[in-house]
């Protein structure tokens, strides 16, 4: 059986495998590497994906074909984070003194997390447990959509 360290290493190294194959397609940008990260933890595999490179089909669609092709894909959240309902001031109170909060986040846009939460794509961790085959499959259901665009559209 494997050790919780085998886990970890295997998720690492199909991450990094993944990404690799993904990269060459294009459109779907998973995280940078970093040097000075020598082992991913990656509870999910999160990638940015770039509608302009899809003919403008929409993110949610993109989902909704890879799904359609058998890849689990989805999104995290249903909102950026800094507008759950958690952040509204009557929530807050009795928690935190609200006249020491830093940000009114209810009157609060920020167009960088409002961009990277309609690009976000995720695979959940037990996607990175699989063979290289099933990971060859995730890349190729993004190479088939992308060649198929206009059947999606």
């Amino acid at each position: 059986s494997r050790t919780m360290g085998d886990i970890f290493i295997l998720r690492h190294e199909n991450g990094r495998y993944l990404a690799s194959k993904l990269r060459k397609i294009g459109g779907i940008e998973p995280l940078k590497e970093d040097s000075r990260i020598t082992k991913r933890g990656y509870y999910l595999f999160v990638m940015r994906y770039h509608a302009e490179e899809f003919s403008g089909l929409q993110r949610d669609r993109f989902i909704e074909a890879l799904q359609a092709e058998g890849v689990p894909a989805g999104k995290m959240y249903a909102m950026p984070l800094y507008r759950q309902p958690a952040f509204k001031k009557e929530r807050l109170e009795g928690i935190i003194p609200t006249q020491n909060l830093a940000q009114d986040y209810e009157h609060l846009y920020l167009p960088a997390c409002e961009k990277h939460f309609e690009q976000e794509v995720i695979l959940e961790h037990q996607v990175l447990l699989t063979d290289k085959e099933s990971l060859d499959s995730i890349a190729a259901s993004v190479e088939k959509i992308k060649q198929n665009i206009d059947d999606i559209l």
